[in-house]
């Protein structure tokens, strides 16, 4: 009997090793392509906050033709132009609090800073089919539009909804999208 136990033990040492070892060797030998991949996401994210149409094909030209980036103190920022080359809008990397953990991504305003031009989320971890909605189109494009310069916070009502059944994460986004907007359009004042 001792001995099955024993066997049980180093058959499941050995095969553990054996699949840690691939499944390291895979992540190493992938490392360049995970971090590319990573970077033409990012900047998909960033041409969707800006409001600039682009095919997954042609993604990558179009970031390099229609969007700089610059520093304003110590903010990144992101300026998109429109097919004619004028400037369209300025986007911002967001982080803030979700209901299950952190929520990110990219914040667009428009060039004269009235007007949400685009919101697009990298990274959240809400709950799959309800608060993770908050990455579906129809939810995003709410907000295009939205008034920043009035000095009021963007609230629910008005075309703008809440997910049902996601209530925590509805309003932490709504939460986020105002934080945003109250801590960064100084900095994006300063490009005017």
């Amino acid at each position: 009997m001792k001995n099955g136990y024993i066997y049980t033990i180093i058959f499941m040492f050995v095969i553990s090793v054996i699949f840690t070892g691939a499944l390291a060797t895979a992540d190493y030998l992938a490392a360049d392509r995970i971090e590319v991949n990573r970077l033409l996401a990012e900047k998909k994210a960033i041409l969707a906050a800006l409001g600039i149409e682009h095919d997954d094909s042609d993604a990558e030209s179009v970031y390099e033709a229609r969007v700089s980036t610059g520093q304003v103190r110590d903010k990144t920022y992101y300026s998109g132009t429109d097919e004619s080359g004028a400037l369209s809008a300025y986007a911002m990397r967001f982080t803030g609090a979700g209901l299950w953990g952190t929520i990110s991504g990219f914040i667009g305003i428009s060039a004269d800073l009235s007007m949400i031009a685009g919101v697009e989320f990298t990274e959240q971890n809400e709950t799959p089919g309800l608060g993770g909605r908050i990455t579906e189109e129809w939810f995003k494009d709410q907000f295009v539009g939205a008034r920043t310069s009035d000095g009021r916070k963007i609230e629910y009502g008005d075309g703008i909804d809440a997910i049902t059944g996601a209530t925590s994460s509805s309003n932490a986004v709504l939460d986020i999208i105002n934080d945003f907007i109250e801590q960064n359009m100084a900095y994006l004042e300063e490009l005017r």
